[in-house]
């Protein structure tokens, strides 16, 4: 592990599939600093709802996605970390290296299909 001399904010983001969770996990790792990965899962456990429910809730009421951009944010803005989102390069604007991730539509689907299961050209569509 490699020891940081100064504070330092990474900022990660690609279109689902692209490895977002798995380069940030691992760079942090190698780092020592902490991960950000903020998520709707996050967010139902501190709400004691559901992920389901949340997401069925996010779809008519912005406050969700709004807290969890924000949030995540907040928390990057306290510590060297590496930050992993969607959103994370444009959200953390003071961020040291912004990383943006590409994988073609092909290996996302299928990195898709494998995590989280279903029809691979429903995912692809």
């Amino acid at each position: 592990m490699y020891k940081l001399k100064k504070d330092l904010r990474i900022a990660i983001s690609g279109k689902s599939g692209c490895g977002n969770t798995t380069v940030s996990t691992l760079l942090s790792e190698r780092l020592g600093v902490t991960l950000i990965n903020y998520t709707f899962r996050q967010l139902a456990a501190e709400k004691n709802m559901t992920l389901a429910e949340v997401i069925e809730k996010a779809k008519t009421d912005d406050s969700y996605d709004i807290y969890v951009d924000t949030h995540q944010v907040e928390l990057a803005r306290k510590e060297s970390c590496v930050l992993g989102s969607r959103l994370a390069i444009w959200m953390l604007k003071e961020a040291d290296v912004k990383i943006y991730l590409i994988a073609s539509d092909d290996t996302r689907a299928k990195r898709i299909l494998n995590r989280e299961g279903g029809d691979l050209q429903q995912i692809k569509d």
